[in-house]
């Protein structure tokens, strides 16, 4: 297994037994269940927490036409930004973002930084509060298929391609009093799926739980 293979398996290893985000915020009508401030917040304390080096709002000099920024560049063990970065990772709690542009616009940043990996973090939602769940699920499973069909080109016509990998943040439940999602990673390279864990939150009894399986973090 190549390094770049083996950095995004350290990361995901890591997100499946630390990540445990906040409870939803209430919108002021009580009847929306919003992560993108409290998550975006949480997300960036745990990258401090548990890797080397992080730089926000990541600038390159072959961007500069465009201001194009990376949400996060990730060095794993390392106390400076030496060399070039472990992980370039973008994230979008924005489901309506994340199904008209994401694979389009935020996506290329990641194949395109100079990176040894990329991840991307999206939220998908198959909650019917409008529409069925069927139509919803054929939703969020087009985007991952748009974005698979980006990394796909990217990959046949740049052989040097770092690897790149999808956490999906599904809302599978939400009824105003409790909200459940599920997390997904996605392998670009070999096309594989597996489930990472669950989080589940109460508005009634204002707690939240993550489940997931214990993996191994052995050090690269």
């Amino acid at each position: 297994m190549s390094q770049s293979n083996l950095i995004l398996g350290k990361f995901i290893k890591i997100w499946q037994n630390h990540f445990e985000p906040p409870e939803p915020k209430k919108s002021k009508d009580g009847k929306r269940n919003n992560i993108s401030g409290k998550w975006s917040k949480h997300l960036t304390e745990w990258l401090n927490t548990h890797f080397g080096f992080v730089i926000y709002e990541c600038h390159f000099p072959a961007w500069q036409a465009n201001k194009t920024r990376l949400d996060a560049a990730v060095w794993l063990n390392k106390e400076s930004p030496v060399g070039v970065m472990d992980i370039a990772i973008e994230w979008e709690w924005n489901n309506s973002s994340v199904r008209k542009s994401f694979s389009k616009g935020d996506l290329k940043k990641i194949l395109s930084a100079p990176a040894k990996a990329g991840i991307a973090i999206i939220q998908t939602r198959v909650d019917a509060k409008k529409g069925s769940t069927e139509k919803k699920e054929k939703l969020a499973n087009e985007i991952i298929s748009d974005i698979r069909k980006t990394c796909k080109s990217h990959f046949e016509n740049n052989k040097d391609a770092h690897p790149v990998g999808v956490i999906e943040v599904r809302r599978v439940s939400d009824d105003g009093n409790s909200v459940e999602f599920k997390c997904f990673y996605h392998d670009m390279m070999s096309g594989t799926q597996r489930e990472l864990q669950s989080f589940n939150y109460s508005q009634k009894t204002k707690t939240g739980r993550g489940t997931s399986k214990s993996v191994d973090e052995r050090t690269i």
